[in-house]
This record gives C-alpha cells, sequence and structure tokens, in this order.
C-alpha cells in the first residue's frame, strides 16, 4: 500500500477520470480497466515530477486506513 498523505507538495493535482484504456494501479499493481473510475494524480515535489493511477479498490483501501490512524 502507498501512503503519502502527509507529503509536502511545490504543485498538485487530482481529479478522477474513467479509464479510456487499461492502466495499471501504483498501489496494487493490479488492472484498471477500460471504462473503469480511477484517480489520477499529478505532482512535483523538490523539482520531482510524478504521474499516477489509483484504482477505487486502493483508493476505498487507502481512506479506511487513512480514517483509522487519524482517530487514533
Amino acid at each position: 500500500m502507498c501512503f503519502d498523505y502527509d507529503e509536502q507538495y511545490d504543485v498538485y493535482n487530482e481529479k478522477i477520470c474513467k479509464a479510456r484504456k487499461d492502466y495499471k494501479c501504483r498501489c496494487c499493481g493490479g488492472e484498471i480497466k477500460q471504462n473503469e473510475f480511477y484517480r489520477s494524480e499529478f505532482g512535483v515535489v523538490s523539482r520531482d515530477v510524478f504521474k499516477a493511477k489509483t484504482c477505487r479498490r486502493c483508493l476505498f483501501d487507502i481512506s479506511r486506513i487513512v480514517a483509522h490512524e487519524l482517530d487514533s
């Protein structure tokens, strides 16, 4: 699982997209199939540019874990 919700970004943008083709999830490595929804991210941290796609299953798991950590 990948956690970066506490990262300090110089630039950050995320949006929910519908896949036009098959992609690979950055967290689980699973397939994001055509017509499935996923989170697309773009960011810059200390001049390092990244792009990432995260499947809905991982987004759900991450949100539950983050909520649990913030409650602790």
